[in-house]
């Protein structure tokens, strides 16, 4: 069987993050994969923020510099 496109962006972004890299705060707790935005948020509890990250097309993540305050964030979901 044959992977999706969209499935093997989610596995290149889940590779990216698990790689020595920055989360854009203290103590990454969660992240939530957007692929039609092409991002990946990354809620770090102990810093109370939520980093964004965009999704390059090799796969890798690159930081945005964009953080939201979210105080004792542990999880992250799409409405």
């Amino acid at each position: 069987m044959t992977a999706s496109p969209s499935s093997r962006s989610m596995r290149q972004a889940c590779r990216a993050c698990s790689s020595i890299s920055p989360s854009g705060g203290t103590w990454p707790r969660f992240l939530l994969v957007l692929e039609a935005q092409r991002s990946v948020l990354v809620g770090n509890e102990r810093s109370g923020t939520l980093a964004i990250f965009r999704i390059e097309p090799d796969g890798r993540l690159t930081a945005t510099g964009q953080t939201l305050p979210v105080p004792g964030v542990v999880f992250v979901g799409q409405i």
